[in-house]
């Protein structure tokens, strides 16, 4: 019975070492993400990047993550593609396997198709090489070349076939020669344009050169031999590995990858070849088809991507950033490290690993016995002593492991039947019958179990007595609902989904959210990074960083937003980095941007039930086993987006011929009826091209789009002008931004837009505006001048009606003197009057006189006035000195009727001492303030009456009005008990400034 037991437990260690297995990141591309078909034939990276595949439906290519089928069979003229090659002009080659294939060379969105019609010796087609200029074709009956400068064709002649076929399964260059491969016949090499044979052998389905040997593909199996045999024709094979390999390749790493299809029973796969061993890595590297028959190796990605004959395309990720550990599926609730291993509570108990092998489990078993041992011999405490009950007829394979933590060298684990103790050899060595989720130690070592709903106990020395401190839920102070715990030098924080942060410290519980210090609630995972700051998680997403110097304080806070997923299952810290992980998903917070790791990257399981940092692995355990993410990798310089293409170029929603990736091209250049611009945008350089969001302006000074996950670039109606869009890539793998300029967009304006048109309307606008200004001009002038015409005619008939009026007082003056016989008298006042007729006369034919005209005008006719009256009155004429009085010109016979009005009204009989004066001075630039004074009647009421009412002055305000408009009240009479004066405004012409 015991041999029987020992020898299960033989068999479980068997079985367990061999399901504890990596397992890399891989993806599979199949007709669910864009390839034609499944059943793929051919891979082919081009000179660009880009991963084809040549399926039995037609040829695609990888771009932003998924196939896109490149061009219908009716273009290519086959579906069943069997190779793809590009030539050393750029050139994509397709061969193809069917009755009617041949070869079709794509170049510049045009097709060139060679069959046998056109002299290809046969027309299918299963090896391309381009070589010197020249596309060798492997067919079904032997090698035909062309010339791919004259496409001229050719069929090589010389060796003969073993049988009725001549099937070329592959072609080298060895020594700077081809040499080539027929699956029944052997070795051959082509030589002046003749086929020689070379190595005779039976089965040849492919062959490759590694290192300084030449692998050829048997039934079966494979047969090695060294390059120098095969130059010199000779030498022996050498047997090894499995299967029927259709394909081999080789990393930046040097490790060698064959692709094996068992054609004749289930034994292919991925196989790698350690030394001269086949070793089967499909299930490690995710990969479960037995029909792998072709391989590339993406050097710059890292990726080496595997052909299927019936699951599509497989890629594998190669940098060993995220290793995944499935330990027969079963869960991993706690992870910790000791010393140099991370100990692991899963499904099946405890398992220790050292350098990701398991070396110890210890089981549920071992856990059962301890417990069962203890009660034998022990009291067991009760709910009544404040404990939550144990079911101790729980059996072995109902025990959950909760949690684990260590102190120093000893090691806690709880569960639901207890809490053990393990030592350094990982021996149970301790028991307490205690129920707890979660546990912890205070900064001296302390046992914290915090009880179910019920506070906690706190053990000084847990496994060697029951003693402890209860804090049962009656304080504020006191720890419940706790869902996560932290340990650091200076005190135990404790998370409660309900109740916020809670500490330990110095022998006593605080409440953070009680005592004010911090205010959140509902707190649900803790972390701390190697530099001692604390990363606090809420339940609605919010994340705290926090010191834990002797004072607690929060000195950052990351919003919500940041955070893809909405339930936190963990978070962790690390080189300043915060980690957080959600159901989507790990976030990688750094101060400024963000990474993302899902499915994409190869974290396809988000059930997260644990985690840990262990150096720079961060440990993430999950319902099905656990991840090993390397942060310092995920925090190296990724690479990201280093150069664009596009593609699908739509010009008012109309595709063009090809839709071939493009380069990127300079301009693109529209009239403006095709004003609608949609492209797809290509990334290379990135690992990930599902972790790209794209946003675009127009110009440098616009706004930016929403970022968005969809790689098109859409202009709708864009107006005529010059745009130079801008594109900006975010990669939530490395967490970076690339910008990059997009073809400039020129959009040709109308006729009626452009700037020629524009300036010949304007210089026609300008005319039409000039001329009818010209006219309108005319028009005015013509106005102008007939209006001068009548102010003339009206003037020279004011001064018409002002000369009679001066005549007749004149005249009425020399017939007093006659009738009193003053013959004397009257004869000087008729020469006088003689002479100031004379200048009457000269003035009223002219529009303006000098001021020094004006003045002996005035001088003459004041005399003659004067004589009327005897000479009683005192005349004086001021000028201002500043005045040049030849050069100062006025209107004539402006101021005669005013100094006449003074002799005729302003003096009676018994006026005293009578005077005159006149004032002339310049008040402001080519305005003369004329000032006429008298001393007469003044306010008496006649004198008012026939001041204002004489006819000359109401003349003079008339010419005034008309040849001085802008002077709105030229004249004023202002009348004292002392006297009259009246001022004038005139305008001068001339006057020295």
């Amino acid at each position: 019975m015991q041999l029987r037991i020992h020898i299960v437990i033989f068999f479980l260690a068997i079985f367990s070492c061999n399901s504890y297995a990596l397992h890399m990141p891989s993806r599979c591309y199949d007709s669910s993400v864009g390839l034609p078909n499944n059943s793929v034939r051919c891979l082919y990276q081009d000179s660009e990047g880009v991963i084809w595949a040549g399926t039995d439906n037609g040829v695609a290519y990888l771009e932003n993550g998924r196939f896109r089928k490149f061009s219908s069979d009716e273009e290519l003229g086959f579906g069943n593609c069997w190779v793809i090659v590009e030539d050393e002009q750029g050139r994509m080659w397709f061969g193809g396997y069917d009755d009617n294939a041949g070869v079709s060379c794509y170049s510049e969105g045009k097709v060139r198709r060679f069959t046998k019609a056109s002299g290809l010796v046969d027309n299918r087609v299963r090896k391309l090489m381009s070589h010197n200029g020249k596309m060798y074709v492997g067919t079904e009956q032997g090698v035909s070349v062309i010339d791919t400068t004259t496409w001229e064709i050719s069929t090589l002649q010389g060796a003969k076939p073993n049988y009725d076929s001549f099937i070329i399964t592959d072609f080298l260059l060895l020594d700077n020669q081809i040499y080539f491969s027929a699956v029944n016949d052997g070795i051959f090499k082509i030589e002046s344009d003749q086929i020689q044979a070379v190595i005779a052998h039976e089965k040849i389905y492919s062959m490759e050169q590694i290192g300084d040997s030449l692998y050829c593909s048997n039934k079966g199996y494979v047969d090695k031999i060294a390059v120098a045999d095969v130059l010199q024709a000779k030498g022996k094979f050498e047997s090894i590995g499995t299967s029927v390999v259709w394909d081999y390749e080789q990393d930046s790493e040097g490790r060698k990858y064959v692709a094996a299809w068992g054609v004749f029973k289930p034994d292919g796969g991925l196989f790698r070849i350690v030394g001269d061993e086949f070793q089967d890595i499909s299930e490690e590297y995710g990969i479960d088809s037995h029909s792998i028959v072709s391989l590339v190796y993406d050097s710059i990605m890292n990726t080496l991507y595997c052909a299927s004959k019936n699951a599509g395309v497989f890629a594998v990720d190669l940098s060993r950033t995220i290793d995944y550990y499935p330990i027969n599926n079963n869960a991993v609730y706690g992870i910790a490290s000791f010393d140099d291993d991370a100990l692991l509570l899963t499904n099946a108990g405890v398992r220790i690993v050292r350098n990701n092998e398991s070396i110890k489990q210890i089981s549920k078993e071992s856990f059962k016995q301890v417990e069962l041992k203890y009660i034998a011999t022990h009291k067991v405490p009760s709910q009544e002593d404040g404990y939550f009950e144990l079911d101790y007829s729980l059996p072995a394979n109902d025990i959950n492991l909760y949690d684990i933590r260590i102190y120093e060298k000893e090691i806690a684990i709880s569960t639901n039947i207890g809490i053990f103790k393990l030592n350094a050899d990982y021996q149970i060595v301790g028991y307490i019958p205690a129920h707890s989720y979660e546990i912890n130690y205070t900064p001296t070592g302390e046992l914290i179990e915090t009880i179910p709903y019920s506070g906690v106990h706190l053990y000084k020395d847990a496994f060697n007595s029951m003693e402890n401190g209860a804090f049962l839920p009656n304080k504020p102070n006191i720890p419940v609902d706790v869902v996560s715990s932290l340990l650091t030098n200076r005190r135990t924080y404790i998370a409660s989904i309900f109740k916020g942060l809670f500490v330990y410290e110095d022998g006593e519980f605080y409440s953070y959210l009680a005592d004010s210090i911090f205010g959140e609630s509902k707190i649900r995972a803790l972390s701390k990074s190697e530099l001692g700051n604390i990363a606090i998680a809420t339940e609605f997403g919010d994340i705290y960083i926090a010191q834990d110097n002797p004072k607690f304080e929060v000195v950052s806070q990351i919003d919500r937003s940041r955070l893809k997923g909405n339930s936190i299952k963990f978070v962790e810290m690390y080189s300043g980095a915060v980690i957080v992980g959600t159901e989507l998903g790990i976030n990688i917070l750094h101060s400024t941007n963000t990474q993302f790791i899902d499915d994409e990257q190869g974290f396809d399981n988000h059930d997260i039930k644990s985690s840990t940092m262990i150096g720079n692995i961060l440990w993430v355990g999950t319902a099905r086993g656990y991840y090993c993410i390397d942060m310092d990798k995920l925090l190296a310089d990724i690479p990201t987006v280093s150069c664009i293409a596009i593609t699908d170029l739509k010009i008012n929603n109309k595709r063009p011929e090809s839709p071939q990736v493009s380069k990127l091209p300079e301009e693109l250049k529209y009239d403006y009826k095709h004003n609608t611009i949609e492209f797809r945008i290509v990334p290379k350089g990135s690992l990930y091209p599902g972790k790209l969001n794209y946003r675009y302006r127009l110009r440098d000074t616009e706004s930016w789009s929403s970022f968005s996950s969809n790689p098109i670039v859409y202009m709708p109606f864009l107006p005529s002008g010059i745009y130079q869009p801008q594109l900006e890539i975010f990669d939530l793998h490395s967490g970076e931004s690339t910008n990059f300029n997009l073809p400039i967009v020129r959009i040709i304006p109308p006729v009626w837009e452009r700037t020629w048109f524009v300036v010949l309307i304007m210089a026609l606008f300008v005319a039409v505006v000039a001329v009818v200004f010209a006219i309108r001009r005319n028009k005015l002038k013509e106005k102008l001048a007939n209006e001068q015409r009548i102010l003339q005619s009206k003037h020279e008939a004011l001064v018409a009606q002002m000369n009679p009026h001066f005549l007749f007082n004149a005249l009425n003056s020399i017939r007093g003197l006659v009738l009193v016989d003053s013959r004397k008298e009257a004869s000087s006042y008729i020469a006088k009057f003689a002479t100031l007729m004379r200048a009457q006369l000269d003035n009223a034919r002219k529009r303006e006189i000098s001021l020094n005209d004006e003045i002996d005008f005035l001088n003459n006719y004041a005399v003659i006035e004067n004589l009327r009256k005897s000479n009683k009155i005192t005349v004086a004429i001021e000028v201002d000195e500043q005045l040049n009085k030849d050069a100062t010109t006025i209107p004539a016979m402006i101021l005669q009727p005013f100094v006449e009005n003074v002799f005729v009204h302003a003096f009676d009989a018994n006026s005293e001492f009578p005077s005159l004066r006149i004032l002339i001075k310049s008040t402001a630039p080519d305005i003369l303030e004329c000032e006429i004074v008298d001393n007469g009647l003044g306010t008496n009421a006649i004198a008012k009456k026939r001041a204002s009412s004489s006819k000359g002055i109401l003349i003079i305000k008339e010419r005034l009005h008309l040849i001085q408009p802008e002077i709105k009240n030229p004249v004023s009479i202002e009348i004292t008990e002392k006297g009259t004066k009246v001022s004038v405004s005139i305008k001068s012409k001339q006057a020295n400034r």
